[in-house]
């Protein structure tokens, strides 16, 4: 998941499309599918990564670390 956030690759987006810079195409294993016409494609946001981030480092006893992950998804999404 770090490779991802630190490629610059990704990020956040106010207006999310196919072409977005926040969706990420992954293996389906480990992927929540989204229909596109009559098939389906394999999809992950950027934000979904850095959720997951955040959740690995609560878990790993790093509040602080999550918090500033959790906080650039609210800042990013004008969210409180």
């Amino acid at each position: 998941m770090l490779n991802i956030v630190n490629s610059g690759k990704y990020g956040y987006n106010k207006n999310f499309d196919e072409n977005s810079k926040e969706l990420i195409i992954t293996y389906p294993k480990i992927v929540v599918t989204r229909a596109s016409g009559s098939s389906l494609i394999p999809v992950e946001t950027y934000i979904d990564v850095i959720l997951k981030l955040a959740e690995c480092e609560y878990h790993l006893g790093n509040t602080e670390k999550s918090n500033v992950y959790v906080n650039s998804v609210a800042t990013a999404k004008s969210v409180s």
